[in-house]
């Protein structure tokens, strides 16, 4: 049987963004010999449905049971028990209906406890089935860890069988599966033969879905919509799902900004209802009071923060803890959370910034915090509207950066670089797009001004800040021996001349070869005007 490579679409909803990591899963899973595999990732990016599908695909080779891992109401030992019970019960009935009964024969002995759990598990594995614990978070706290060490052990030291199955453990909460799995004195340490993780969906996933969702078909809801969920598929699925049932009312004449207004009421009120739809849901993630002061400074920028300034938050005994308090907290958001990124340090980009990746957290930190307790009204409300105006501009700089990366395969991209010019003048770009040869010297160059308001390009300032730029840059050092390319963007296309190549949201979808279906309950949008991409004229 041939590995798949293809997730594939079911339930009108498509499985976007993960080809790469469900090809990989699914040559994992499909080796003759035991793994145990790990796949952690924030709550809502698609863990779960990209392990079923993986298995289902694989179904043929490896049968799988997935079992999720239930909280423990408290640590107490009755509550203990019962998520461990539910564990077990929910084995075996899949067990059953896979036709696997016999390999519960030994655990049939005792009741659905500890010692259940681990002859069922040691006997699924044996028979060659693939058995997912999801939430394993939850799993460590009610003792599960016991039994799976061992069982893991005598699989991959003892020997096992080519046809025995595979162990994936999976978790939302990163930093104690981090913690689990990897801290040297805890008895997991070592036990994982392949890691995969998970972070929100890039861009050109996310404009795939909006086209086939019908989101694309009104660029300026969708900006506002992704400026809230970002690339957490969960979120969006949700929302489009709401939309074909029970859309928001339709304001007079179509009205953006009022549509604008009850989305976030709807939204903002369901964090406030559901403490797990918010970023900081304590049984999803840690933050201390250090990391999360940093992550407050840092939205407070939005296209990034000196570490410096970082930095200046803490104060300690002596000059290293303080310093050591500040790598700590940069390292949760950084490498557990993956809620900021750090810019390139390197001389032609400047000095290295902090800076937000994920703008659903941005989002919650910027314009929710803003909103008032009980209701919409007063200077609050403006507040975060003004707020959320800063938000969509700052997303619209982050969607585009990864489109042209994504697209026109340029190697990085940086959102509002500063250049200095000698003269001690400074201009500042919104995106800039790049690709270096081998030896550091620039093949391409795209330099990108966004606006939320199509009307406020100014091409004739926006050229001279070009020109600019490119200038500046070369005084420092980074020469640009090739045309760069005059991109104006907006959620829907600006007016363009001379030099300017327009984008709009929709037109960066065409790019990807996506058609744009019509936002539920209205018609199919009419044709367009095609406009001409080729290479921009010399500067």
């Amino acid at each position: 049987m041939a590995v798949p490579t293809d997730p594939g679409n079911g339930n009108g909803w498509g499985f976007y963004g993960r080809r790469e990591e469900f090809s990989r899963l699914c040559r994992l899973l499909s080796v003759k010999h035991y793994r145990t595999l790990a796949v952690l990732g924030g709550r809502g990016v698609g863990k779960t449905e990209l392990i079923r599908r993986a298995c289902d695909a694989v179904g043929e080779l490896k049968p799988a049971v997935y079992v999720e891992v239930p909280v423990p109401a408290s640590e107490s030992h009755e509550d203990r028990m019962w998520a461990v019970g539910r564990v077990c019960r929910d084995l075996a009935r899949q067990a059953e209906e896979l036709g696997l009964g016999d390999a519960l024969s030994e655990a049939e002995r005792f009741p659905f406890d500890l010692l259940y759990f681990d002859r069922a598990f040691k006997g699924l594995l044996g028979a060659g089935a693939v058995v997912v614990l999801d939430e394993y978070q939850n799993g460590d706290k009610i003792g599960l860890t016991g039994s799976v060490k061992p069982v893991i052990d005598s699989f991959r030291y003892i020997g096992a069988p080519a046809t025995a199955g595979k162990t994936v453990l999976a978790g939302s909460h990163q930093q104690e599966m981090i913690r689990i799995l990897e801290d040297q004195r805890l008895p997991l340490y070592g036990r994982v033969d392949h890691y995969m993780r998970l972070g929100p969906l890039p861009a050109p996933a996310v404009l795939r879905m909006a086209s086939e969702q019908g989101w694309l078909s009104r660029p300026k809801r969708f900006l506002t919509a992704y400026t809230v969920f970002g690339g957490n598929p969960r979120l969006w699925r949700r929302m489009s799902e709401e939309n074909a049932e029970e859309p928001l009312p339709e304001p007079p004449d179509g009205d953006d900004d009022a549509w604008r207004m009850g989305f976030l009421e709807r939204e903002i009120s369901r964090m406030r209802g559901d403490p797990r739809e918010r970023f900081d849901f304590r049984s999803l993630v840690t933050l201390d009071s250090d990391a999360r002061k940093a992550a407050e400074l840092v939205a407070r920028h939005f296209r990034g923060v000196r570490e410096e300034k970082v930095r200046g938050l803490f104060t300690g005994k002596n000059r290293e803890d303080a310093e050591g308090r500040c790598i700590s907290a940069l390292n949760t958001l950084k490498w557990h959370l993956h809620m900021v990124e750090q810019t390139p340090s390197a001389k032609p980009y400047g000095p290295s910034k902090i800076r937000m990746k994920d703008t659903q957290t941005l989002f919650q930190l910027r314009v929710a915090s803003l909103w008032p307790e009980a209701g919409v009204g007063g200077s609050a409300a403006g507040k975060a509207m003004g707020a959320m105006a800063n938000a969509e501009g700052y997303a619209l700089e982050r969607l585009a950066g990864e489109w042209l990366v994504g697209f026109r395969t340029f190697s990085e991209m940086e959102i509002g670089m500063v250049r200095k010019g000698p003269d001690g003048k400074t201009v500042e770009t919104d995106v800039v797009a790049v690709t270096h040869d081998k030896d550091g010297v620039v093949q391409e160059l795209a330099l990108c001004s966004c606006k939320r308001d199509p009307g406020r390009h100014d091409l004739k300032r926006t050229a001279g800040d070009f020109r600019r730029f490119v200038e500046y840059s070369e005084a420092h050092g980074m020469p640009v021996p090739v045309r760069p390319r005059w991109l104006l963007v907006s959620p829907e296309r600006p007016a363009a001349s001379g030099d300017f190549r327009a984008y709009g949201l929709k037109d960066m979808a065409r790019k990807l070869k996506l058609e744009i279906r019509p936002w539920p309950g209205l018609p199919a949008p009419g044709p367009e005007i095609e406009f001409d991409d080729g290479p921009s004229p010399g500067l």
